[in-house]
């Protein structure tokens, strides 16, 4: 008959991503660098337009 071993170790926690991987965060920063990038520069931002769009 086989026997069954079990071990008491726990299996290693799964490796974390970067956070700068996360879709989420990322879309985050492009709305802060939109709102900064209208702020301070209106003329930039507005030539950036089709960026935005596409």
């Amino acid at each position: 008959m086989a026997h069954l071993t079990v071990s008491t170790a726990d299996p290693l926690p799964p490796a974390s991503r970067p956070w700068y991987t996360h879709l989420y965060l990322q879309v985050l920063a492009a709305i802060v660098a939109g709102v900064l990038l209208g702020h301070f520069a209106p003329a930039t931002g507005e030539a950036m337009k089709p960026i935005g769009d596409g």
